[in-house]
Formats: C-alpha cells, sequence, structure tokens
C-alpha cells in the first residue's frame, strides 16, 4: 500500500492558482447541482477520491513529477508575466494531456467508447472491457514523443 490514499484529479498546485487568500490554500466554491456556494474552501479537501490511481504510490508519484513541472511553468508564467520557454512549453503540454485523462468522467467515455467497439465488433454479448485510470495515464506515456512538435 502506498502512503497517500487521497488522489486529486484536478491538483492542487492548479487550484491554488484560484486562491482568495495570501497563503493560496482557499478557493471560493460554487456546486452548480445543488447550488450550494461555500465562501472559504480547502484546495486540499477538493477534487480528489481514495486510491483513484491504485493502492501503490507509482501513478500518483508520477502524476506528481509532472505537475511540479507544470506549475514551476505556470508560476514562471504568471510571476513574471511572460509566455514559457520551450522546456516549459512541453511541460505545459504534458500536463495537458495528462489531465485529460486522469479523471472518473475520462475513464467512464473511454469504457463506453471500448463497449461500443466492442458490441459492434462481437455483439451484443461482447465482455465488458475493463480500463482503470491508472491504466489510462500509462498509455498516454507512450503519447509524449508527439508533444514536442519542433523536434
Amino acid at each position: 500500500m502506498g502512503k497517500r490514499k487521497e488522489h486529486h484529479f484536478v491538483p492542487k498546485c492548479y487550484l491554488d492558482n484560484f486562491s482568495v487568500n495570501s497563503e493560496k490554500k482557499l478557493i471560493r466554491l460554487y456546486n452548480i447541482l445543488t447550488q450550494f456556494y461555500f465562501e472559504k474552501a480547502s484546495t486540499a479537501d477538493q477534487a480528489k477520491e481514495k486510491y483513484l490511481y491504485g493502492d501503490d504510490d507509482v501513478i500518483e508519484t508520477k502524476l506528481g513529477n509532472i505537475e511540479g513541472e507544470a506549475a514551476a511553468a505556470i508560476n514562471y508564467c504568471l510571476h513574471k508575466n511572460e509566455l514559457p520557454t520551450k522546456v516549459q512549453f512541453l511541460h505545459l503540454k504534458k500536463f495537458i494531456l495528462y489531465q485529460h485523462i486522469r479523471t472518473t468522467k475520462r475513464e467512464r467515455v473511454i469504457r463506453e467508447s471500448f463497449t461500443t467497439l466492442m458490441n459492434d465488433t462481437f455483439g451484443n454479448n461482447a465482455p465488458e472491457p475493463s480500463v482503470t485510470i491508472g491504466e489510462m495515464v500509462e498509455m498516454a506515456e507512450s503519447q509524449i514523443q508527439f508533444l514536442d512538435f519542433t523536434g
């Protein structure tokens, strides 16, 4: 078992940039479905699930490293009021790729697409495809090479 049980699907370093206090620990929160508004919600307690990426720290550590690189690039842009360097831009593209596939909604969409493909191919008795967010994160690794279009 890994040390980290709570896995954020929206990185805390991203949420911190929307903070309403100088410590970058609180955000305003509005739930569209319930129409609930909360003036000061902790960024640490938002957009997370227990063991979302598995019960070891492999995926969580990988995502943490990517988030750290992206956070540095974002902070550079915000504080210097400049565009990112070429390397920082690559880190941001990598962050966006991983952010795109690391949510339960994306997992559901991909599973539904696989189910449709399986049913179209094998009929309605096709086996239910199994894909986890952790597996999707691992699959994204093979796409990293296509992010640097400049060569």
